[in-house]
């Protein structure tokens, strides 16, 4: 019976790879196709018996044990990709509708607004101070000092928690 070269490998349980190295061997063709008889013939005649039962364990457990963690891994990967591909079409959409802002302008608007918030507070300590002084009877550059020293440290203590 003339197979070709991936079905006379199923019916030797041998891969399709082998099959071609045989073939290089001197594995006798008829026509491009492979006679299942006289190959036989040749495998027993030419490779080591031992040899060829090894290969066929070897074949027989590779075949049960490797593809299926091997697609589970790749079905995983795929699957990851899948989902991040999607996390960043997502993400472009909304930098697209403008309900993104870029980290930097992010940054720098928080920034900004620390900066108003520590002004204010400088500034409130002169508003302060004097009518805090007249109402203590106080030296008004004493409380000014006081005053100042107290909210500067405050403001240090926010900065760094």
């Amino acid at each position: 019976m003339l197979l070709t070269k991936t079905d006379y490998a199923r019916h030797v349980k041998l891969s399709p790879g082998r099959i071609t190295q045989l073939l290089a061997k001197g594995l006798p063709t008829v026509a491009g196709k492979i006679d299942s008889d006289v190959a036989d013939a040749w495998i027993e005649a030419n490779i080591d018996h031992d040899r060829r039962e090894r290969e066929r364990e070897r074949q027989a457990s590779s075949v049960a044990t490797e593809p299926a963690p091997v697609r589970v891994e790749t079905s995983e990967a795929r699957r990851q990709k899948l989902q991040a591909d999607a996390g960043l079409a997502k993400l472009k959409l909304q930098e697209r509708a403008g309900s993104l802002v870029p980290r930097e302008a992010a940054e720098n608007f928080v920034f900004e607004e620390g900066r108003k918030i520590r002004d204010g507070w400088i500034a409130w300590i002169a508003r302060t101070a004097p009518a805090l002084a007249h109402e203590l009877q106080s030296d008004p550059q004493q409380t000014f000092a006081a005053l100042d020293r107290m909210v500067r440290d405050h403001i240090r203590e926010l900065s760094n928690e």
